[in-house]
Parts: structure tokens; C-alpha cells; sequence
């Protein structure tokens, strides 16, 4: 595909900063590479953009991994489709995430999907596993997240939601003690009840093998998890 005349797809909110959009378009390196790394990886890479006016922005760009895992995906919704589509649904679920603000496909002639970005609200704030392993999460302020992820674990499952990726480093805790869901890519709805109990089962097991080393902690979010 080298050589052949690719462009950007972008899906946006109403007061999504022009001044990224146009970044986007005219050369994407060169407006991540002006923000703040917060991730890197050949997966994935996560950015702090900051714009004219002074507000934050999250962007996560997704890599393509080589061709055959590209050309796999040319068809497919791409990661950045997944988080746009699963983070509206959350917001309208009224459940804690990032504001989505855009998503951007690059397209190669036309349909082929190669890389994607994804841009939310930046949200001061800290992983789930980091307040747990410093010790700054406990007491009143552990019970307090736990019972938002009891919402949170409850309103899934009456959705169909199954999570996919339940790291607690895809959570984060805020200054006022919010707890919120980022990385979303994995996030799916399940039509049949028996594949929807199997990736809650998973999900589940994923989310409190977080806490193996910390009973207490552990013991705090069974408790107010609910029964579903």
C-alpha cells in the first residue's frame, strides 16, 4: 500500500477543538508529537494534547501491527470506532468515562482501514492499581470507589455489556474520588445470555485477580459488587 493516497475519516462533537482536527489532517506525528507521552507501545500510543485555549485533550492513536494483521482489519470497525461507540454508550448509560470528542479513521482508497485516534476530555486523575498500591485508596475512600464499581459491574450486566479488558489500570480514580472506565476498544454487547455469562464470569475473574495481593482490598469490592 505504499505510495497509494490515504485521508482521515472524522467522526466529532459539536466544540471539538478545530485546531486538532486540523492536526489530524495535516500531519498527525507532528500534533502528537507536541503532547505530553503518557503511553507508548507498538499498540497503542497515548498522548496529553493541550490546545490555543488551554483545555486538555486525551488522544489515543492505534497503530496497525504489521500487514497481515492490517489487511485483516481493513473491513473492520477499528479500535477507535470500538472506543467512540462503547463511550457513548456509557455516557448515555450515565456511567463514568472520559467525554468522547472525536475519532478519526485513516482510510486507504477510500474504505481500507489502517491507524485510528480516539480523543476524550483529559481527566485529571490516577489508575485504580496505582491508588491501591501506594496505600492512597483505603477507608472510607476504597469503600466509596467500590460501591461506584458496584454500579458500575451491575449496569454492565443489565445492558449486555461484557467489559473485555477489566485491568485496573483501565480505571482511574479522580481528585473528587470519581471512579471512571478508559480504554475501551474491547468493550462489547452480547445477544445470546450464555456468551454474556462466560465474558462476565472473565471479566470478573480478570478484575479481582487485581487485588490477589490485597485481600482487604479484594474483600471491600465483593462486598459491594452485587449480585449480578
Amino acid at each position: 500500500m505504499r505510495g497509494t493516497k490515504r485521508h482521515w475519516r472524522i467522526i466529532r462533537q459539536q466544540g471539538a477543538p478545530l485546531e486538532l482536527i486540523r492536526g489530524v489532517m495535516s500531519d498527525i506525528n507532528a500534533l502528537l508529537g507536541r503532547g505530553e507521552m503518557l503511553k507508548a507501545s507498538g499498540r497503542c500510543t497515548v498522548v496529553r494534547l493541550r490546545d490555543a485555549g488551554g483545555a486538555d485533550w486525551t488522544a489515543r492513536r492505534y497503530n496497525t501491527k504489521g500487514p497481515w494483521h492490517t489487511a485483516a482489519h481493513w473491513f473492520l470497525r477499528s479500535k477507535a470506532g470500538w472506543c467512540w461507540l462503547n463511550a457513548t454508550r456509557l455516557t448515555q448509560a450515565g456511567l463514568a468515562t472520559p467525554e468522547p470528542v472525536m475519532c478519526a479513521e485513516e482510510r486507504c482508497m477510500g474504505v481500507l482501514r489502517m491507524r485510528s485516534l480516539f480523543v476524550t476530555r483529559y481527566v485529571e486523575g490516577r489508575s485504580l492499581w496505582e491508588m491501591v498500591a501506594t496505600g492512597e485508596l483505603k477507608g472510607e475512600r476504597l469503600t466509596e470507589v467500590a460501591v461506584q464499581f458496584g454500579r458500575i459491574w451491575n449496569t454492565l450486566g443489565r445492558l449486555g455489556i461484557g467489559h473485555g479488558d477489566m485491568k485496573a489500570t483501565n480505571f482511574i480514580v479522580d481528585s473528587e474520588n470519581r471512579l471512571s472506565m478508559i480504554d475501551l476498544d474491547s468493550m462489547r454487547v452480547h445477544r445470546n445470555s450464555l456468551m454474556l455469562a462466560r465474558r462476565r464470569r472473565q471479566d470478573l475473574e480478570r478484575f479481582m485477580r487485581n487485588w490477589k495481593d490485597h485481600p482487604a482490598v479484594a474483600a471491600t469490592f465483593s462486598a459491594h459488587r452485587g449480585t449480578t
